[in-house]
C-alpha cells in the first residue's frame, strides 16, 4: 500500500526552495512591520490620533519587526548548524 499523496517526502531541492521561500517571506514580513510603523508615524492620514498614541504604536511595530528579524536570524543559524 503506497502513499497516495506526497505528504512528508521531500527531496533536497524542495527543502532548499522552501528554505529560500521562508527566508524571503520572513524578511518581507519584518520589513512590512517597519514600513507600517514608519507610515503610521509619518503619514498625515492618521493625524486624528494623538501624537503619543502614534508614537507608541510605531515603536511597538518597529520593535516587533526587529524581534522577527532577530528570531529569524537565530533560527537560520540553528538550522545551518544542524546541517
Amino acid at each position: 500500500m503506497g502513499c497516495r499523496y506526497r505528504c512528508a517526502v521531500l527531496d533536497d531541492h524542495e527543502i532548499t526552495l522552501m528554505q529560500k521561500f521562508n527566508r524571503v517571506l520572513g524578511i518581507s514580513v519584518a520589513a512590512l512591520f517597519f514600513l507600517l510603523g514608519a507610515y503610521l508615524l509619518l503619514s498625515p492620514r492618521f493625524s486624528y490620533l494623538p501624537k503619543e498614541a502614534r508614537v507608541i504604536f510605531s515603536v511597538f511595530l518597529f520593535l516587533y519587526g526587529a524581534f522577527r528579524i532577530v528570531r529569524y536570524i537565530y533560527k537560520d543559524r540553528e538550522r545551518e548548524e544542524d546541517e
